[in-house]
């Protein structure tokens, strides 16, 4: 992890400009709905290394290392130790200085909201270098009726959400299409309902075989596989014995 006043060979212009113009405050909303819809499924929803939907696409994620939550008020600077009362106003010391603290990505995730990523609004007001030095308005939620007024507008966001994740989902991965429909549902229909201020569309589970068979598949065919069974040892013990029987699978006896 870099830190500090960041030399001209360490970060390119294009990433610098990106980590002091990104909002703090609407990435971590960002953040939040890409972990919940994303990345909480590790490769059941298999991305490509150079996908924007991905953790290390985050620009912003040296600066997530290096907070610290000590107590439910309470967050500490891991790069000089203070101390602060709120998430808040620890983005805003990090922001202030510590601009430059770099760990990989490119990627300013307050960029994807209300096309990529639902973001709802976030309680606290926006954070970045930029603003800071008074080099940046305030944007709380830009365009955010757009695509709820213009048809084409709704369908041209929709479009490119759909482009992203086309391009970040890796097809062998995903055969019949279900992480994709998934994602589109879960993020691009999602996005654009919450810049609406419309309900959020119902999303289809992932399936086992979107990526892998999960602990809870394992368990669910071990207690089928039980039942079935305890049902044919029962028949075959009802076989031998006269005092009673048990139906068959049809609810007819056999004599």
């Amino acid at each position: 992890m870099t830190s500090g006043a960041m030399g001209p060979g360490v970060l390119d212009a294009l990433t610098l400009s990106t980590l002091e113009r990104c909002d703090r405050t609407r990435s971590a909303v960002a953040r939040g709905a890409l972990a919940d819809a994303v990345w909480r499924h590790g490769d059941r929803v298999a991305l490509r290394h150079d996908c924007v939907l991905g953790a290390g696409a985050d620009v912003l994620r040296g600066a997530q290392r290096a907070k610290r939550r000590l107590a439910t008020s309470l967050w500490r600077c891991e790069l000089c130790g203070k101390t602060f009362e709120s998430e808040h106003f620890l983005d805003k010391h990090l922001a202030r200085r510590h601009p430059a603290t770099h760990d990989g990505g490119a990627v300013c995730l307050a960029d994807l909201c209300g096309v990529v990523v639902p973001c709802p609004r976030a309680h606290d007001p926006p954070v970045s270098t930029a603003l800071l030095r008074g080099e940046q308005r305030p944007q709380y939620a830009p365009n955010s009726a757009s695509p709820c007024v213009h048809k084409r507008e709704y369908e041209t966001r929709r479009n490119t959400c759909v482009r992203v994740i086309q391009n970040c989902v890796m097809p062998n991965h995903d055969p019949d299409g279900q992480v994709r429909r998934y994602l589109e549902t879960r993020l691009c229909d999602a996005a654009l309902a919450v810049e609406c201020g419309r309900p959020v569309p119902k999303h289809e589970k992932l399936r086992s075989g979107g990526g892998g068979v999960t602990n809870a598949d394992v368990i669910m065919v071990f207690v089928i596989a039980m039942l079935a069974y305890t049902y044919f040892w029962l028949r075959r013990r009802a076989r031998r014995s006269a005092r009673y029987r048990l139906p068959t699978i049809w609810g007819k006896k056999r004599r």
